[in-house]
């Protein structure tokens, strides 16, 4: 289509009266609210700097599960399963919130990094918790690899919360370092 049968045809298209240009007030203010609605959806789903932070935790996540599993693994050949859990999730918690702390949150100075890893523990008890709970639920006489799977799914949730409660509580970018 030439361009001066496009301007033609949409020339036609166009009310020869009423507003100036073309334009519906009522359609533009409808419009407007709708876009505002849509980005407050957008900002309460993915707020600002989550898309960046989102990934790497979960690389730090997926890394840190990895090692987790592999303690629990050992761990739990020698001591209970609810045991073995806490001293791989104490170990890879301390891991990850180094990691977390330089690369998702950007927080580089050392100012701040005790109570980042007391807060980090406190919401490590809330991790555990899920985790031991789901293990307690089983049977006496679950096999390894039903603990493993049932290990995996709690971390899952337990990640779920957690980085909430990172990005919420203890790296919440309004609190002073």
């Amino acid at each position: 289509m030439t361009r001066t049968a496009l301007r033609d045809e949409t020339a036609e298209s166009q009310p020869a009266e009423g507003p100036v240009g073309g334009y519906d007030e009522q359609r533009v203010r409808v419009s407007n609210r709708a876009y505002s609605f849509a980005a407050w959806v957008r900002q309460a789903l993915m707020p600002t700097g989550m898309a960046r932070q989102l990934p790497t935790y979960m690389i730090i996540g997926f890394v840190s599960t990895l090692a987790y599993l592999l303690l629990f693994a050992i761990l739990s050949m020698i001591v209970s399963s609810v045991t073995a859990n806490a001293t791989a999730m104490v170990l890879t918690t301390i891991a990850s919130t180094a990691a977390n702390r330089r690369f998702t949150f950007e927080r580089t100075s050392r100012a701040g990094a005790v109570r980042t890893h007391l807060e980090s523990m406190l919401v490590l008890c809330i991790a555990l918790a899920i985790t031991t709970v789901s293990l307690d639920l089983l049977p006496s006489a679950t096999s390894p690899l039903t603990e493993l799977v049932t290990v995996i799914l709690s971390n899952g949730l337990a990640g779920i919360v957690r980085f909430v409660l990172l990005r919420t509580w203890v790296f919440n970018p309004r609190r002073a370092s």
